[in-house]
């Protein structure tokens, strides 16, 4: 049985159980304006070890993460979750969001906070992604 497949069989197990609450999940995405073509992949929430931003930097291009670890009971963690750069007035949801810095160009980049907001392709502006869940993980 190859990698994949174990991860695979492992994953749907897990699934699965009703008892066992998976942390992350990946989505590839793809735009669906024939005359942009953009596709990709992102991946929202943590693992069980880890704690999770997913932005996407319009600098770099590309979907970016902050990732620190999870504090664990009687253990100092030795990063702790990244400090916003600033807050900014989201008009469109009614409240202020926080800014954080892109680990590649060091330029701001906004928090995408769920596979719920990215409806708009990155690339050609159109509200025409569509997102296919391709893995759970922990």
């Amino acid at each position: 049985m190859t990698h994949l497949m174990r991860v695979l069989v492992a994953t749907l197990l897990c699934a699965s159980s009703t008892a066992v609450a998976m942390a992350g999940t990946s989505y590839k995405i793809s735009c669906q304006n024939e005359k942009c073509g953009f596709k990709g992949a992102v991946d929202f929430g943590g693992g069980f070890k880890f704690e999770q931003i997913t932005g996407y930097c319009t600098q770099c291009r590309k979907f970016v993460y902050l990732q620190w670890p999870r504090e664990e009971k009687g253990k100092d963690s030795p990063k702790t979750k990244p400090k916003p750069i600033g807050l900014i007035w989201d008009a469109t949801a009614g409240h202020t969001r926080e800014l954080y810095v892109c680990p590649h160009c060091k330029k701001a980049f906004f928090p995408i906070l769920s596979e719920k907001e990215l409806r708009f392709c990155p690339n050609c502006g159109q509200e025409s992604l569509k997102l296919q869940m391709r893995l759970l993980y922990d």
